[in-house]
């Protein structure tokens, strides 16, 4: 088959192994010129560990970061229904009390009903409404440090989320990079070998046996997506 180009749909151990039987078959061929073309590629290879292990790390990075992300929004959702049960007992039931319509302009499903980006944005609203001095004192010291601390925390996640994506995305340019540069180097053998054989009278296949049947073609797999703050319906 000789040499066949990486394409956009070979995945890094498609490449990594495909190199990886060049540098063996040219390292087994009986004559100097043809092994010293594996040298080029044997530290490409090297390199690959330490790619995989920054792109297994940030994929971590995300999984984590999906995982806070969705715990907290249910963690938001929860604190919105218990507030919800005290400023109704704080304004005796009158949902139409101004108390209420000030911590609650959206209905408490709608805010429940939000993604967490959108609902920390309500939760720093509703501490601008607690620290108000008609709000009364036991509701202000009940609900301040519950949803300042959801707030940071959400905040946090969110960030991290954010962080991690973008990280992921490095991780992932620089796997391409380097397949990049496999692909080169394996093209460069190739091209030497021709030479060689040309030189030597070898017949028109001899490149071949330096590269596998196939190199790769695996369509790469996808990167964990962000989670959605909320289960999807089935």
């Amino acid at each position: 088959m000789g040499y066949r180009k990486f394409t956009e749909r070979t995945t890094l151990t498609d490449a990594r192994e495909s190199t990886e039987y060049t540098v063996e078959a040219l390292d087994a061929y009986p004559d100097k010129p043809v092994q010293s073309l594996a040298r080029p590629l044997d530290p490409l290879l090297t390199s690959l560990d330490t790619l995989e292990a920054a792109r297994r790390k940030a994929r971590r990075q995300l999984i984590r970061a999906n995982a806070r992300v969705r715990t907290w929004d249910g963690v938001s959702d929860d604190l919105v229904r218990d507030l919800v049960k005290d400023v109704l007992g704080a304004v005796r039931q009158d949902r139409a009390a101004p108390l209420f319509t000030a911590i609650f302009n959206s209905t408490p499903s709608e805010i429940v009903a939000l993604t967490l980006a959108p609902e920390v944005e309500e939760f720093a609203r509703i501490l601008e409404v607690l620290a108000a001095k008609s709000t009364p004192a036991e509701l202000r010291k009940a609900w301040t440090p519950k949803l300042s601390h959801a707030l940071e925390s959400s905040r946090a996640a969110l960030l991290l989320r954010k962080t991690a994506i973008a990280a992921l995305a490095e991780a992932e340019a620089d796997v391409v990079r380097a397949i990049e540069r496999l692909d080169r180097a394996r093209r460069g053998a190739d091209g030497a070998l021709t030479s060689y054989a040309a030189e030597k009278a070898l017949p028109a296949d001899f490149n071949d046996r330096f590269f596998p049947a196939t190199s790769g073609g695996t369509k790469k797999s996808a990167a964990p997506a962000p989670a959605p703050d909320k289960p999807v319906p089935a």
